[in-house]
């Protein structure tokens, strides 16, 4: 009877140790299956990151590079209106050795003489000294100083004779007063896309 007993016994704790080790596997297959399912979700998160990360710089990317392009367009649509009000300028150099700048500078000399006094001081282009004298001669200005000038080439100055003030009336002076409606109107012109 006892070898009966120590077998049920040895039976009873063979059949707990199978239990327990069978449990043991259960929970060791069950925490290595939470680790994995853990792991695969961090992976999971990681790769979302990556990819929201690189989505980002991607957008950025085509953000830099687009105001990069806009910033080119741009700079080469003003050097485009800088060559043509460069070429507007030079083109004032041509008129006023032209024959068709007497009555232009006429126009000129009228509208400085407006406000002048009887003793102003008028300096003039060396070439159309003589033309401006007859004009002032002609039109009531008779007492008015006239002084060639090589540097002066597209208008007239008109001056006091204490030379308190001096009105400056010539293409280019007129030009720069509108070179900035000048410059908006050509982007308009050439470039209507862009405004």
């Amino acid at each position: 009877m006892e070898a009966a007993l120590i077998a049920t016994l040895e039976a009873k704790a063979s059949s707990e140790c199978e239990s327990k080790a069978a449990e043991a596997e259960r929970q060791a297959n069950a925490i290595v299956a939470a680790a994995q399912a853990q792991v695969e979700e961090q992976r999971k998160a990681a790769v979302a990151r990556e990819s929201d990360s690189l989505a980002f710089q991607e957008r950025r990317a085509k953000l830099v590079a687009e105001s990069e392009a806009d910033r080119e367009g741009l700079a080469m649509q003003q050097a485009v209106v800088d060559q043509a009000l460069d070429a507007a300028r030079s083109e004032f150099s041509r008129l006023a050795s032209s024959a068709d700048f007497a009555p232009m500078i006429e126009s000129l000399l009228a509208s400085a003489m407006e406000a002048a006094p009887e003793e102003a001081t008028v300096i003039v282009p060396t070439a159309q000294l003589e033309r401006c004298q007859g004009w002032l001669k002609s039109n009531g200005h008779a007492r008015a100083t006239v002084q060639g000038s090589n540097t002066l080439t597209d208008g007239v100055s008109v001056q006091d004779s204490n030379q308190t003030y001096r009105v400056i009336h010539t293409l280019s002076s007129r030009y720069e007063k509108l070179e900035r409606e000048a410059r908006k109107r050509s982007l308009q012109i050439l470039f209507p896309e862009g405004t």
